[in-house]
């Protein structure tokens, strides 16, 4: 219930913002001025709120349409934010075309760990049990091919990956979509090779990248056909 909906009744308001200063407080006393502090928090956390929404708009404007154009630049972002009616200063509060590759990184993390479980539900009743090498085969062939509209450009994404600033964020998206691949695969180790799985997994993705640069072949075949040699090469 929100605080508008019990607003007329002035003791139900003040036990619930008391709730919410005990809860942040972590049950220490309450002092006189709890109540401010809860609404002040509160208040900035709409403000972030706020301003992570706006930023979102921006990153997912400038992907969709201006990086096929402009590339992963600033100018992408401007471009957006001006579609946007925001001010081109509102680009300030992002760290540039880092995270711009970024967005569309965790966009494609996001469709494919929705893909892999939709995929595991409808194979889920099925006879017909599919290796857990055509499940690692699948997955990344899914993840690479995502790559396929921006392929003229992502040579320039990996190289504001390799940089100092944004290689943490490169780390993570691969740890991400290797944990999700080898998940749907069925990895249920405990042991060492729950690292070992996903480190094979992340570097056979990372090479596939690489190559598909320079892929002419339809629907990325010669790509499909790296994937799978390296997986049969590393026994995986």
């Amino acid at each position: 219930m929100s605080l508008h909906a019990i607003g007329s009744t002035a003791g139900a308001r003040k036990a619930l913002v008391s709730g919410i200063a005990r809860a942040l407080l972590c049950g220490q006393d309450m002092s006189l001025n709890s109540h401010d502090k809860v609404i002040n928090f509160l208040s900035k956390r709409s403000l972030m709120t706020e301003k992570d929404s706006m930023l979102d708009q921006i990153l997912d404007r400038a992907v969709s349409h201006h990086v096929p154009s402009h590339g992963w630049t600033r100018k992408s972002l401007q471009v957006a934010a001006e579609e946007l009616s925001l001010s081109p200063a509102s680009c300030g509060a992002i760290r540039g075309p880092g995270a711009l590759v970024q967005y569309f990184n965790e966009q494609c993390n996001d469709e494919l760990e929705k893909l892999l479980e939709k995929e595991e539900a409808e194979k889920a009743h099925d006879e017909t049990q599919t290796s857990r090498h055509d499940k690692l085969l699948f997955g990344l062939t899914q993840r690479v091919t995502m790559l396929s509209p921006y392929r003229q450009l992502w040579a320039s994404a990996l190289a504001i990956q390799a940089t100092p600033r944004e290689a943490a964020y490169a780390v993570e998206n691969v740890k991400r979509l290797s944990d999700c691949i080898v998940r749907y695969a069925g990895d249920s180790s405990l042991d060492l090779r729950w690292y070992t799985q996903r480190a094979i997994v992340g570097s056979v993705y990372s090479a596939a990248e690489v190559y598909s640069l320079t892929d002419r072949s339809e629907g990325l075949e010669d790509t499909i056909g790296f994937i799978d040699r390296n997986l049969r090469l590393l026994h995986i």
